[in-house]
């Protein structure tokens, strides 16, 4: 058995798989809520925030005792990426047997996201968007190559933190986010696919988009769905009605705070690539990487496919 522990921004994670006849299988999830975005000041992780990182890490390093994984990845993302003293979190786990640890770049995030949707062999051309907590990652890609990954600072946690007064954010607040997305859009100067791109949206903010639009969709079938819903979803939420509340307290009760900024975020990706359909995925940037590693790292195991 391999285990991964995916430290984000928002949320981290700690997935036990097994592999058996080359089909990579998940056996268990641990998810705790961090908030790794909000302890970032001046480029700098805050006590309270190192010390939130380093215990949550090892909180999940206890739970692996007496287990019998043969390696244990950690990847870390945009928060410790974007902290000056990320090298206190990366040295406390530097003398830990059979830990492996990756500071992911935001291209390499990117690229793991594309991976990730192509375990599943989704359309041969369009973008994929993952809107994290401190960070959003995108790949454009054209005829299942591809053409740009990269990861623009603003995530649904930051964005919060930097332009939300209170709990949901007001339409001054979705302009200015809006504008800074696009900003950096442009910045990255990605390059487009030549035909109308299908999004294939990854991670926690993308399929708490889709539950809210729809919760009877099936989470492991990544059916098309029209972004047509994401404004009036906006405009319900920011609505401050308490049918509106209520749906965000029953539906996405963990992402009450951020899913308003997420959902931002993607209105104004759609926008700016012009498509009109997204497909989510439940397999993200942890799969797409322990695959990868896994089959560099013991090549006898490939060619590997997903089974969640």
């Amino acid at each position: 058995m391999y285990a991964i522990i995916d430290l984000g921004s928002n949320t981290a994670r700690l997935n036990i798989y097994k592999v058996k006849k080359h089909i990579l299988k998940l056996k268990s999830s641990h998810k705790e809520t961090v908030g790794l975005a909000a302890y970032l000041e001046d480029e700098v992780l805050s006590d309270e925030g190192l010390h939130v990182a380093i215990h949550t890490v090892q909180k999940f390093l206890n739970e692996l005792k007496g287990s019998r994984i043969q390696k244990t990845y950690l990847i870390a993302t945009a928060t410790i990426r974007k902290a000056a003293n990320k090298d206190q979190f990366m040295n406390a786990f530097q003398s830990i047997k059979h830990l492996e640890m990756h500071l992911l770049s935001g291209s390499e995030e990117a690229t793991y996201d594309f991976h990730a949707v192509f375990l599943d062999a989704p359309e041969n051309d369009g973008v994929v968007v993952d809107i994290g907590g401190g960070s959003t990652e995108i790949v454009t890609y054209e005829n299942g190559e591809i053409l740009s990954a990269d990861a623009i600072p603003i995530g649904s946690l930051s964005s919060y933190m930097d332009h939300v007064k209170k709990l949901i954010p007001g339409k001054k607040a979705q302009r200015k986010i809006k504008k800074q997305v696009t900003k950096h859009l442009l910045a990255a100067q990605l390059k487009m696919p030549s035909k109308q791109p299908m999004i294939h949206g990854v991670g926690g903010t993308m399929r708490a988009a889709r539950k809210l639009i729809d919760p009877t969709l099936d989470p492991y079938a990544a059916e098309p769905v029209a972004l047509s819903h994401v404004k009036p979803l906006i405009a319900l939420i920011t609505s401050k009605e308490k049918n509106a509340y209520l749906k965000l307290i029953r539906t996405v009760p963990e992402r009450i705070h951020t899913i308003g900024t997420g959902l931002v975020i993607l209105d104004a990706i759609q926008e700016f690539f012009a498509a009109e359909h997204m497909r989510i995925f439940t397999q993200g940037v942890r799969e797409g990487f322990i695959v990868k590693n896994l089959e560099k790292d013991f090549p006898e195991l490939k060619p590997l496919t997903l089974k969640l």
